[in-house]
């Protein structure tokens, strides 16, 4: 049986369980879900959600900061509101590069824009606070699977100087359709990967949130950043919830050249027609194509056991209950005590309230690659596949 058959299978079974319950169950019980409730009581850190915890953990694990010979890191953040990205870049810089200057810009879907509903609001706090540092485009909605939202992006981005870092961490409700999650969300996939690479200077960091490997317009996507990257990493971080399909891809070292951009900008004009792959299945390497359908296998058993495991607890929830208390509570103080995270001064946040209480909110508005893949795997923390070796490139 395929293997996307295989975890949709399982996805089925979910079918029984009101949506809102099962949530709050499975949060209850992921080994990290207490992390996040943590590190805002007891280390005070702003903003700090599971995605938080999330880009902080790529940026310790991954050599993904690496500050400007004029001492400057600049970052340019994709789907990012409410600002949880951007809080934890801002809280390791501090920490771990405290001479730095950070800057930064932003875009997301609009929280203010007209035709949104109030289903959709967010805590806009920060968005509120530096508006000036938020692109929602020419068209105020902040979608950048518009092409003219995604060229006054860069345009502006243009302004910061070198850009160091691109993060994209959007996603799409897929409530309805959980089954086709990969397809449905290809479309976002691919604008941010079209405005990250015009926008990524040299040598600069793209971490882009996707799902699963099943689908050839996803490989493709993934080739495609394999040839213009010296290193791709596929991680699932210990923050991220077990029974859900969300990686993250951690591109290192950008190989911004004439014949990359020229892709890119060709990338551009396909966006209109993004269903049909990047590249035609005999173009892909064989062994490429055989090591992500690894790493897609072994992402979907993960996911598979963490289902099921949830399933049976459901049905027995006393079963075991102490041993995953006491595994939450190890897994929070490791994942501080590793990752060396302390509280920063007030001054040092981005909102600050001192500073910030007297500006108020006036201007807010209503290629040939085959590459090696190392499988790293750690019982209670992040899962990664590393594809580093190149084997042969494309002329």
């Amino acid at each position: 049986m395929p293997i996307k058959s295989v975890l949709n299978q399982v996805k089925d079974e979910l079918n029984a369980y009101p949506l809102n319950v099962w949530s709050k169950f499975t949060e209850k019980r992921d080994p990290g879900s207490a992390i996040a409730s943590y590190l805002r009581s007891e280390v005070k850190a702003e903003f700090v959600t599971r995605a938080w915890c999330k880009l902080y953990e790529c940026l310790s694990d991954f050599p993904i900061v690496k500050v400007s010979t004029k001492g400057e890191f600049n970052s340019v953040h994709l789907c990012e509101a409410p600002g949880a990205f951007i809080a934890a870049l801002n809280h390791f810089l501090k920490l771990n590069c405290p001479n730095s200057k950070f800057n930064w810009r932003a875009t997301s879907l609009n929280p203010h824009y007209v035709g949104d509903s109030f289903e959709n609001a967010i805590d806009d706090r920060l968005i509120i606070q530096t508006y000036d540092q938020w692109e929602f485009g020419e068209d105020f909605t902040g979608d950048i699977t518009r092409k003219q939202n995604v060229d006054q992006l860069v345009a502006r981005c243009k302004e910061m100087g070198e850009i160091n870092l691109v993060t994209a961490d959007g996603s799409v409700d897929c409530v309805d359709c959980p089954n086709d999650q990969e397809n449905k969300v290809h479309k976002l996939n691919f604008a941010e990967v079209v405005a990250a690479l015009q926008i990524l200077d040299m040598g600069g960091s793209f971490v882009l949130k996707m799902f699963t490997f099943f689908e050839l317009t996803t490989i493709s996507l993934l080739y495609f950043l394999v040839n213009i990257f010296d290193t791709v990493d596929i991680f699932k971080p210990v923050a991220s919830k077990q029974g859900n399909s969300e990686v993250y891809v951690v591109c290192i070292g950008y190989q911004r050249n004439n014949r990359n951009v020229s892709y890119v900008l060709e990338m551009v004009n396909q966006m209109p027609n993004i269903e049909v792959p990047m590249f035609a299945l005999d173009i892909i390497p064989a062994d490429f194509i055989e090591e992500v359908k690894e790493c897609a296998k072994m992402f979907m058993l993960l996911q598979k056991k963490a289902i099921q495991t949830n399933i049976f607890h459901f049905h027995n929830p006393q079963c075991n209950l102490q041993h995953i208390e006491q595994l939450q509570y190890e897994i929070k103080k490791e994942f501080c005590r590793l990752y060396r995270i302390k509280p920063i001064s007030d001054k040092m946040k981005l909102l600050n309230l001192k500073k910030r209480s007297k500006k108020g909110n006036g201007n807010l508005k209503t290629c040939t690659a085959a590459k090696d893949l190392h499988v790293h795997e750690k019982e209670t923390a992040a899962v990664a596949i590393s594809m580093n070796q190149v084997v042969h490139k494309a002329d």
